[in-house]
């Protein structure tokens, strides 16, 4: 009987997801920590290793599956929420990484961080995450939000278009984020005019969020992917022309980047039913 009635207190734990964001902290701290003591290349490589399980436990995605197995069909609004206020993080960590690494160094800057994932955001994740889902699985509920047959489970078709998807699109986006600045230069412009226009993309992620949560949580989540993917497009088709084209292409890159990330959430969320969203 308390073995049984253990395992259920566990489980229902586990659901709550409330592990997995706290694990995430955990690893992020332990992969920080790797990197302040590399001593040579290889244990650098095995941190950043480490810091990658902590990015798919502790980022957007484990925080949008939390989110839909707490709220279930309403979590789309704290969805959007959360990439509005983490539209700033760069905004603060840039700067503040690069007054540290001056102060004290990169190793010391990484041991900054860990204590930061310790010491702030764990026991955030511990005392203020709910134990339990504000909502039930209970697939009536969501009658008229998503049919039951769209569940992943019974679509799997439809689950690997979403996922390809999302993975073509994350591939694009991160090559750009990479390279947007020689692609830039590469067309003519000097570093700074680069740099200058690529803090563009920030404040234009920043508005089409601010946009999503006036307007666009009216229309179903798949026409915020679809937009989404078209200002994506648009945006990076019109870099390699004249000046003001370029401006106009990274504003609607960025804005595209913006609205993405909330479909990234909700998308699912709308067309596998919240029950079958973490997977």
């Amino acid at each position: 009987m308390w073995q049984d009635s253990s395992l259920q207190r566990w489980a229902a734990q586990f659901r709550s997801r409330r592990p997995i964001l706290a694990g995430g902290s955990v690893v992020f701290a332990a992969g920080l920590v790797g990197l302040a003591i590399a001593p040579n290349l290889s244990s650098y490589f095995a941190a950043w290793a480490v810091l990658g399980i902590g990015m798919a436990s502790g980022l957007y995605d484990a925080a949008f599956a939390t989110l839909g197995r707490l709220y279930g069909a309403a979590a789309r609004g704290t969805i959007t929420a959360l990439t509005l206020i983490a539209g700033f993080s760069s905004t603060i960590c840039w700067p503040l990484s690069a007054v540290l690494i001056e102060g004290l160094g990169w190793r010391k800057t990484c041991l900054a961080y860990a204590g930061l994932h310790l010491v702030i955001a764990l026991p955030a994740y511990l005392l203020f995450l709910p134990q339990s889902p504000a909502v039930t699985d209970e697939p009536q509920l969501y009658e008229g939000i998503v049919a039951e047959e769209t569940r992943a489970p019974q679509r799997p078709g439809l689950f690997v278009i979403v996922a390809c998807s999302f993975m073509i699109g994350a591939a694009i986006r991160s090559v750009m984020s990479v390279h947007l600045l020689s692609i830039l230069q590469a067309h003519g412009l000097s570093l700074s005019a680069a740099v200058s226009l690529g803090t563009l993309v920030g404040p234009s992620q920043i508005a089409a969020r601010l946009y999503e949560v006036a307007i666009g949580h009216r229309f179903h989540p798949m026409w915020t992917f679809l937009t989404a993917g078209c200002l994506i497009t648009v945006g990076i088709a019109l870099l390699p022309l004249a000046r003001p084209a370029v401006v106009f292409g990274i504003i609607l890159y960025g804005g595209g980047v913006g609205m993405m990330t909330i479909a990234r959430g909700t998308v699912p969320l709308a067309l596998f039913h919240p029950s079958g969203y973490a997977t």
